[in-house]
């Protein structure tokens, strides 16, 4: 697998404004402390014990290359929220699939959207806003004592760089629609497992599989052929290791192939 810097990761959420820019930086930086947060403001919130993957397996080795990466962080702590029903952060199963294929490339996807606390607010901006209440930097006057409480516990506990991410998410949240963090959350994540594992045949037909929409199917067959990849493998010293996207602008179109079925 090929590791990333930050900057290179952060590159890959696609064209966005400069909030959207703030807002996908500060989701990397804030993001695994957002599970806590959320389980802090539910009373029915459970910590649950996440299992270790057996040595010599896709999960472990996936496991232990995002380790390697200083700038991702990790979630303390695994929830099952009071009103996921029986599912918890690690059996979300993102909110753009119906099933997830087993693959080095699925399971990176998972990671990198449970490591980055996207999986806890299952990709939807509005379902981060409802689960918690004090979503702003501030108290809001008349807020429940108890719950306040429990975010400035909360907020305390942060060291300054993480207070500063959390004053600028939470600050950007409102400017950011369900649909268009969707589409961020997803480009950077689905677009980041693909440079770290660059099995681009296994990436297209794990989303078709997983009957991802179209949109989204498309959209990654067009980056991996598209001069904007080949600028990113360069950047990562893959582009003669790998020679996998010439030969796939010479495939048939998998979202061809899905819209004749």
């Amino acid at each position: 697998m090929t590791p990333l810097t930050l900057e290179q990761f952060l590159s890959l959420a696609g064209p966005r404004t400069s909030a959207e820019e703030a807002f996908v930086a500060s989701i990397v930086r804030i993001g695994p402390l957002i599970p806590e947060l959320l389980a802090v403001m539910d009373s029915n919130a459970r910590p649950i014990k996440e299992k270790k993957a057996a040595s010599c397996t896709t999960a472990a080795e996936v496991d232990v290359f995002l380790e390697g990466l200083p700038w991702l962080g990790k979630p303390k702590h695994l929830y099952r929220y009071g009103d996921d029903g029986l599912r918890s952060d690690a059996e979300q199963i993102p909110v753009f699939a119906r099933m997830v294929p087993h693959s080095v490339w699925s399971y990176l996807v998972l990671r990198l959207s449970q490591r980055l606390g996207i999986s806890s607010w299952n990709w939807k901006i509005q379902q981060l806003k409802e689960r918690g209440e004090g979503l702003e930097p501030r108290m809001i006057e008349g807020r429940a004592a108890r719950s306040g409480a429990r975010f400035g516990l909360w907020l305390r506990k942060l060291s300054p760089e993480h207070r500063s991410a959390w004053t600028e998410l939470a600050g950007l949240i409102a400017k950011v629609s369900d649909e268009r963090c969707l589409n961020l959350c997803t480009s950077l994540v689905i677009r980041g497992a693909t440079v770290m594992h660059q099995s681009h045949v296994v990436a297209l037909r794990t989303l078709r599989e997983a009957e991802a929409p179209l949109a989204m199917l498309w959209d990654l067959e067009r980056w991996i052929v598209s001069p904007e990849y080949t600028q990113v493998r360069r950047s990562v010293r893959t582009a003669n290791r790998v020679p996998v996207p010439l030969a796939l602008g010479r495939l048939p179109s998998m979202v061809e192939d899905r819209q004749g079925r």
